[in-house]
Parts: C-alpha cells; structure tokens; sequence
C-alpha cells in the first residue's frame, strides 16, 4: 500500500499520543527507500530522532572497546590507515561468511544495543519533543515493533531504490544491490505491518505532504489538512504477529486498560544491514526486553544519494 499525499495511509490504526510523554515511533523502510530523509524531515518538525546507523558507527570508533575486539576477530586489515574501521572492507569479510557475521554480531550488538537505549531513554524522559523517532533499519526483523508507539514505513519501487543506489554506491553492481535488497525483509510486507506508510517514490513535495500530514494526524493529534474522501476508508487491521514481534495496540476506548507490555523480542538481529547509512555491514541488534520510559538525538543520517535527499 502506498501513502496518500497530504495525510500517509494507515495500514493500521495508530495509537494517539501517549498522554504525558512523546509518541515513540519506529521508523523504517527499506535500503534505498530514503526513510533518512524523512527522518530529517520530521526533526524539523519538532521531533528527536535516534539515527541507529549514527549508534552502529559511534561505538566503533577510535577508542572504542567494539573496535579494539574487531580488530583483534579479522585483523587490522579492516582499518583504514588512520585508524578508523574500514566499513567496506569488514562487509566483504562477512557478507557470505555465516561464521564471521555470528562473531560481528556478538561484537557490536551489546555496544548498539546499550547506546541506542541509553539514548531512546533519556529524550523520552526529558519530555521537551512531542515524538521521539527510532530510525532503524531492521525493526521488523529484530522483532521490536512492539516496543513502539507507532510504526512509519517509507516505500519506493524497487526501480526507485536501484537508480537512488547506484548514484551512491557506483562501484556496486545491480546483482549486489539487489542481493542487499533480498537481505532484508520485504518492503511490501513491511508496509502491510504498518502503522503509517510515506509513498517516498515520486516527488519530493508529495513525500513532504505525506509526512507533515501524518505528523498531525498521529502526532500532535490534528485532522489532516485536506479531508478525506468519504470513499477512502482504512483497512481492517492485520491480525497480531507473534508474540515476540508484537506490534502496538490501537488506541484504546475511553476507560479501557492499557494492553500488556509487549513480549520480549529476540536476542540478536538475524542478519547483517548493508544498507542504511549505506557506509557499514554494521547489524542492529534487537533492544531490551522493556520499552523505554523515553537519545541525545544521533545525526539524523547521512545517507543521501547525491543531489536526492531521500536515502
């Protein structure tokens, strides 16, 4: 399903704005899809952002214990000559190797996981930002979609996201582009699982409609700016995942109950992320097993693709 222009389809109902703290939402999409450049757009529009590329790369950096222990796994081959890691270089080294991705993931996702919550924790518990935004590639896949108030998944066509891709990274061929593509769960099933869904696939104006739309419809609680057609209805909700990626409730009727805390999602992310910020075979690891009770706001993201700003 694509976004409406002006408002951003809802796949499912989302939840309004917790009362007394920001909407925490779960931004993805896939390689290409520009969800980083929505990202930025919606931190001008008042909310924090936690960029989980920016997280994967500041906890490898010079000085960090993650590097020294990459290092010491695949030599210091995957340096650059002034010390910093050469993203690259690792991909290469464990893009088909099962055995160094498992020993990549055990390095860097207790590191991730630690700053990322760190981080989600602190700008919800200041308050100051009507929504905190969790841009991260792999929330689908790690099965952290129930620890979200809302769920906004930005598209694009495959085509779209090949062309966007190749401007950045000429050196990759279509075959290795779309082998990276399949790495990743399915846009399509990502944007059926959604709460919100930004048709990023044509031009940018409508893209921009589409976000501040859903920005006021979901997030400050405001209609949308042009009414929808009588005709144009949400479709029904999609039946509960499994428990370990249990997405979040609608909102509830006046005096219900608050739905139970969603289950703990597993402990390591299953696959490599190439994509993203598009500099690292870095993965995301799965967060904690609680939601947070509300990053200094990592850089919103540096992935766009020359002069497109939608990667």
């Amino acid at each position: 399903m694509t976004g409406r222009p002006g408002d951003g389809a809802a796949a499912r109902t989302a939840a309004p704005r917790p009362a007394g703290r920001p909407v925490l939402i779960g931004l993805t999409g896939g390689i290409g899809s520009g969800k980083s450049a929505v990202a930025r757009l919606l931190a001008s529009l008042g909310a924090a952002v936690v960029d989980a590329d920016a997280v994967a790369r500041q906890v490898v950096e010079p000085g960090e214990p993650a590097l020294a222990r990459l290092v010491e796994a695949f030599g210091p081959e995957i340096l650059h000559p002034d010390g910093t890691l050469d993203r690259r270089a690792l991909g290469r080294r464990v893009f088909r190797d099962e055995a160094a991705r498992r020993t990549l993931e055990s390095i860097v996702h207790p590191a991730i996981r630690a700053r990322t919550w760190e981080q989600i924790q602190s700008l919800m518990a200041a308050g100051r930002y009507p929504a905190v935004v969790w841009d991260v590639p792999l929330l689908f896949e790690v099965g952290a979609e129930g620890l979200v108030d809302q769920v906004w998944v930005v598209t694009a066509p495959q085509a779209v996201r090949l062309e966007r891709l190749g401007r950045r990274d000429p050196d990759l061929s279509v075959e290795e582009l779309e082998r990276r593509m399949a790495a990743q769960m399915p846009l399509e099933e990502k944007a059926a699982r959604a709460h919100v869904v930004i048709d990023n696939g044509g031009d940018w104006d409508a893209t921009r409609r589409q976000v501040e739309g859903a920005w006021r419809r979901y997030v400050l609680g405001a209609p949308p700016a042009d009414p929808v057609p009588s005709a144009a209805v949400e479709p029904p909700a999609l039946a509960a995942p499994p428990a370990a990626a249990k997405p979040a409730a609608g909102p509830p009727s006046p005096g219900a109950a608050q739905p139970p805390a969603p289950a703990q999602p597993p402990a390591a992310a299953p696959g490599v992320e190439l994509g993203g910020g598009g500099d690292g075979p870095l993965s995301h690891p799965a967060p904690p097993s609680h939601p947070p009770q509300g990053p200094q706001a990592g850089d919103p993201g540096d992935d766009a693709l020359g002069g497109d700003p939608r990667c």
